[in-house]
């Protein structure tokens, strides 16, 4: 993938209660990180941390995710769509 120029300048977060951190936008867009990628975190001596793309996603389905956000589509209307020759539990068969 040809990359434009690095965005200048720091890029600032802040992490939220939960332990999230949002990747500033431009940079997102600069490495082309899309919801359901998955990212690696490694922390250095120097007391840096470095975030990078893993090589594979961790679960053959991590390419989906996401896919439906913003389409309207909720679980409900998913759980309509089900047939029932899947032969896949009912809400109150699940546990």
């Amino acid at each position: 993938m040809a990359r434009g120029p690095l965005p200048e300048g720091p890029r600032r977060s802040r992490i939220s209660s939960k332990g999230q951190v949002v990747i500033p936008h431009a940079l997102r867009q600069w490495a082309d990180l899309r919801p359901g990628d998955d990212i690696v975190f490694t922390a250095a001596a120097d007391g840096s941390i470095r975030v990078e793309r893993a090589d594979e996603p961790a679960s053959p389905f991590a390419q989906f995710r996401g896919a439906w956000r913003g389409t309207g589509v909720t679980i409900e209307g998913l759980r309509a769509m089900r047939h029932p020759e899947m032969g896949l539990p009912g809400e109150d068969e699940r546990h």
